[in-house]
């Protein structure tokens, strides 16, 4: 995201991903605004985001939430999947939107390694 400032100077938004910058990630045609990813959810959105059957990626609410095993769990929508990965003591909401749902979960599932489905 490019911004003018009031000198005419461009600057670029950082993408992070809880405060480390993490290039790639975020850009593209796939994903969407809001760039803040849990560490648990990076290979989730990385492989989501290397499907052709996938048209967007948009990343969802962050909670804080009690210590406890990392977990994912798939829920159907009615555009793909909402996907709620869990990390040591955080959770959050991504929307993948998918004409292949099955090939996208089973993508997912492929690179986690804690899966709880």
């Amino acid at each position: 995201m490019e911004i003018i400032t009031s000198t005419g100077e461009w600057l670029i938004k950082r993408k992070t991903i809880m405060g480390r910058t993490l290039r790639g990630l975020a850009g593209g045609s796939k994903v969407g605004k809001h760039h803040t990813a849990i560490p648990m959810a990076v290979e989730v959105i990385k492989a989501a985001k290397a499907l052709a059957c996938v048209s967007k990626v948009l990343f969802g609410e962050i909670r804080h939430i009690k210590n406890g095993p990392p977990r994912i769990k798939f829920v159907s929508v009615s555009a793909g999947w909402r996907v709620l990965v869990r990390g040591a003591n955080s959770r959050q909401e991504l929307f993948v939107y998918t004409s292949d749902r099955e090939q996208v979960r089973q993508a997912i599932l492929s690179i986690w390694t804690g899966a709880v489905v």
